[in-house]
């Protein structure tokens, strides 16, 4: 089913976990694509449209990042273990 939200995220395949900049730099980037006039991107930020952040990371995550994570309640953090897990 088609509802028009918008998945936001990153894959990274680095040797360390990652933190919670890898976040602030996708909302900084977002800003930016909405400030140059890509009106999907201001619907990312700024409406119900937001489905979630979505990141994988092969490393998994810092202790910072997944309070983050369960703080905010739309950012969800796969990694590898996830994907593969039966």
């Amino acid at each position: 089913m088609d509802d028009d939200r918008i998945l936001t995220g990153e894959v990274k395949w680095s040797a360390s976990p990652v933190g919670p900049s890898v976040h602030t730099g996708l909302l900084r980037d977002l800003e930016r694509l909405a400030a140059s006039g890509h009106g999907w991107a201001k619907d990312a930020l700024t409406s119900e449209r937001l489905a979630g952040h979505l990141y994988l990371s092969a490393a998994g995550f810092t202790a910072e990042f997944e309070r983050l994570a369960e703080e905010d309640g739309r950012i969800v953090l796969l990694d590898l273990d996830d994907l593969y897990r039966s």
